[in-house]
C-alpha cells in the first residue's frame, strides 16, 4: 500500500499552536502528531494536560500513535515538513497490522516500521537541535536501530522563537502606563477594552512574545485600581 492524507490546515502564524494551558503544572499545551494506521491519516493535536493525561483505548492498544512535537514548532512548515517526510509515515503505516489478542484488538508493528516511528518520534521532538541516524543492515536484512552511527543529518522540525507570556506577567510592571497611553477609565467599554488588548498583543509579538488574556486582564484592572 502506499499514500498517507495529511490533515493539517494551512496556518499563516508560526506560532498558532503555541497555547497556554490552564493546568498550573503545566506552561503551555502539547503538540502532538496523531498517526492513524488504519486510516492512513497525520493530523496534528494540541492538547491540555487534563486531556493528555487520559489515554484513548485505541491509543493504548496501539491501534494509533501519538507522537509529541517539540512546543516550539513553526506551524506554517508543519505540513510542508510532513509531506517530506511522508516516505517515513508510509513504513508506519505499511508496518502496521491489528490482531485479537486474546482480549482486545491489539496494534502492533514490524520491526521495519518500529524503526521509522522511533525515527520519526526523534526528528519530531528535538526539531533541527536532533542529529539522526541512517539505518544499518546486511542487503535483505531488516535494518537494526543503530544511534551512535550519525553518518548524516535529517532536518529536524522547524522551529520559531516566540515565547508565550500571561497578560499578568507581561503587563503587570507597567499597569500604570498602559491605563495612562490608552486612556482607560472606568467609563471604558468593551469594544474599547478589545481594541487595546489587541494592539498590546501586537505590540508584544512585534518583540517575539505571544501574550494571552489580555483582554480579560484588563478588565480586571477596574476591579483593582482606583481610577
Amino acid at each position: 500500500m502506499s499514500g498517507i492524507t495529511i490533515n493539517i490546515p494551512a496556518y499563516d502564524d508560526p506560532a498558532a499552536l503555541l497555547k497556554p494551558d490552564d493546568d498550573l503544572t503545566a506552561d503551555h499545551q502539547a503538540v502532538f502528531l496523531r498517526l492513524r494506521p488504519k486510516e492512513r491519516s497525520v493530523s496534528v493535536q494540541v492538547l491540555r494536560k487534563v486531556v493528555r493525561d487520559s489515554t484513548p483505548m485505541s491509543l493504548h492498544h496501539g491501534r494509533e500513535y501519538r507522537l509529541k512535537v517539540d512546543p516550539q514548532v513553526d506551524a506554517t512548515q508543519l505540513r510542508d515538513w510532513v509531506e517530506d517526510h511522508a516516505g517515513l509515515i508510509e513504513q508506519i503505516f505499511d508496518g502496521h497490522s491489528v490482531k485479537w489478542d486474546g482480549s482486545n484488538q491489539t496494534g502492533r508493528l514490524t520491526k521495519e516500521a518500529s524503526v521509522a516511528k522511533d525515527r520519526l518520534r526523534a526528528l519530531l521532538v528535538d526539531g533541527q537541535r536532533h542529529p539522526s541516524y541512517r539505518l544499518r543492515g546486511a542487503k535483505g536484512e531488516l535494518p537494526e536501530r543503530n544511534f551512535n552511527a550519525v553518518e548524516r543529518r535529517e532536518v529536524g522540525v522547524p522551529t520559531h522563537d516566540v515565547r508565550l507570556w500571561s497578560a499578568g506577567d507581561w503587563l503587570a510592571p507597567a499597569e500604570d502606563e498602559v491605563i495612562e497611553e490608552f486612556g482607560l477609565s472606568e467609563e471604558t467599554g468593551e469594544d474599547r477594552l478589545a481594541e487595546v488588548a489587541r494592539q498590546l498583543e501586537e505590540e508584544a509579538r512585534a518583540d517575539g512574545i505571544k501574550v494571552h488574556g489580555t483582554e480579560e486582564y484588563l478588565r480586571g484592572l477596574f476591579e483593582s485600581v482606583d481610577f
